[in-house]
């Protein structure tokens, strides 16, 4: 047998064995789900996860089997911790949902309580394009007679973050290496936010699709080697994302917007014409797309979203605590800087959250608060190394580097100076997860750089975690 042949052997056996260990996982996923419920919705529910699931990631790509292998990686994580999240308020609290959360609220919306959401229309709350999805499948589910359980909204919430996950991995290739692509599929599939996103009721994988979705997009559009059809559907696709962001998260627009002003400006403003199409062509389209079918309800919905959320988030600041309130309160520069460590290392104690009488949004915060800790030494590392003239071959790769470097810092600072949630952090979770893997380790120096980054940051952490106990405890 040629090394050639040996080789594909080799990749096929591993293919089935992740295909084999996806359906054993998905039976049993089936039959803990089937038990609690005590119908067969969880059948049909698993069997339109496969039927919607598997589709988009095997289609108009180059490499099927790769997509569909990160695809099931990722959902078969997620399929694990959603069982366990059912079991886990099954046994606690009796209940297949959180009931005093947005989990809550948001599954009310999607059985349609407050009404059928529509775009354009302010609704009950500033999300009406979550909603609306939900509510789409949960009348299909009515039609085709099957109980609209919770974990109907579950298991789609859990789709989109693994189609999400595909569209990173599919970035990542861009500039790393096979082995650190796989990495880069673990780290998604691992973090305890993407558990978060994609195993409770919440809107926030819809924010992290879009937000991957349109960073794919302009990398498809500034790439030299697309047809111009390519390019013409890929600044659609970019207003399209646009347009429905503003109805999820109004204000993550205005980090979309930023990431095509970096593009811009490393790929160099005497480009008139790349300018003029990512900027004003993404602005005016999607402006335009809102205009047709909404009118002037685009600019009223917007203040009103961004208004609403800034009250909320004054609210929920003044619940976080003390520590958080004192921070908030301080003049800009200090804000910037504590509330940036503060963002990165969040709750204290890193483990606050992991008691049986909370709920499973809890559990999940401080799985991704451990979760972000711990990546914090390669961001810096590799917020660093963007800047090197050998971080990519080629000056193009080298310009998206430097661009995800600058916005994963812009949005830090941002998101620290305003709600310091780390559940709006994570929504641009790709980008830090590509930017934590630029560093190539297998330079000694840049080993040794990071061990010592990593060192100080565990001491960091050790020091802020005993001035917590000595408040606590003396």
């Amino acid at each position: 047998m040629t090394a050639l042949a040996e080789k594909s052997s080799v990749a096929y056996i591993s293919i089935n064995r992740i295909i084999v260990a996806f359906f054993v996982i998905w039976t049993l996923a089936l039959i803990i789900l089937t038990a609690f419920y005590q119908d067969s919705s969880p059948f049909f529910i698993l069997m339109f996860a496969l039927i919607i699931g598997i589709p988009p990631t095997i289609t108009f790509v180059d490499d099927k089997e790769q997509n569909l292998l990160v695809f099931l990686k990722i959902f078969a994580t997620l399929l694990v911790i959603a069982t366990v999240v059912q079991v886990y308020m099954h046994f606690i609290f009796d209940v297949p949902i959180q009931v005093v959360s947005d989990m809550n609220k948001f599954y009310h919306a999607a059985l349609g309580d407050f009404g059928q959401f529509t775009l354009g229309v302010r609704q009950t709350m500033d999300s009406p394009y979550p909603v609306i999805v939900w509510q789409y499948v949960y009348n299909l589910a009515t039609y085709l007679g099957v109980p609209r359980t919770p974990i109907l909204g579950i298991i789609l919430n859990s789709l989109i973050m693994s189609w999400s996950g595909v569209i990173t991995w599919r970035l990542g290739k861009l500039f790393l290496d096979v082995k650190t692509c796989n990495i880069l599929v673990w780290l998604f599939a691992l973090s305890g936010f993407t558990w978060l996103f994609g195993v409770t009721f919440l809107r926030d994988c819809y924010a992290l699709f879009l937000n991957v979705l349109f960073i794919y997009y302009s990398l498809i559009f500034i790439d030299s080697n697309p047809t111009k059809a390519m390019r013409i559907a890929a600044l659609f696709g970019m207003a399209i994302t646009f347009y429905l962001s503003l109805y999820t998260r109004a204000e993550s627009i205005l980090f979309l917007l930023m990431w095509g002003g970096l593009l811009t400006f490393f790929k160099g403003f005497n480009n008139l014409r790349f300018f003029v199409l990512v900027i004003a062509g993404t602005i005016i389209g999607g402006v335009l797309f809102m205009t047709v079918f909404n009118g002037m309800i685009y600019i009223l919905y917007f203040a009103t979203s961004i208004i609403t959320r800034q009250e909320y988030v004054n609210a929920a600041n003044d619940a976080q605590g003390l520590g958080t309130t004192l921070i908030l309160s301080q003049p800009i520069p200090i804000r910037v800087t504590l509330g940036t460590i503060l963002l990165h290392a969040n709750p204290i104690p890193l483990w606050s959250g992991f008691d049986v009488s909370f709920g499973v949004y809890k559990w999940l915060k401080s799985f991704g608060g451990i979760y972000l800790a711990l990546l914090v030494p390669s961001l810096l590392v590799g917020f660093v190394t963007s800047f090197r003239t050998d971080v990519a071959d080629t000056q193009a790769k080298r310009n998206i580097i430097k661009a995800n470097a600058i916005f994963c810092i812009i949005v830090a600072v941002v998101i620290a100076m305003t709600s310091m949630e780390q559940r709006h952090y994570a929504v641009y979770l790709p980008q830090l997860i590509l930017l934590a893997l630029i560093p190539n380790y297998k330079s000694k120096a840049l080993l040794k750089t990071y061990s010592i980054v990593f060192s100080f940051w565990m001491l960091a952490l050790f020091g802020v975690h005993t001035f917590w106990a000595y408040l606590k405890f003396l």
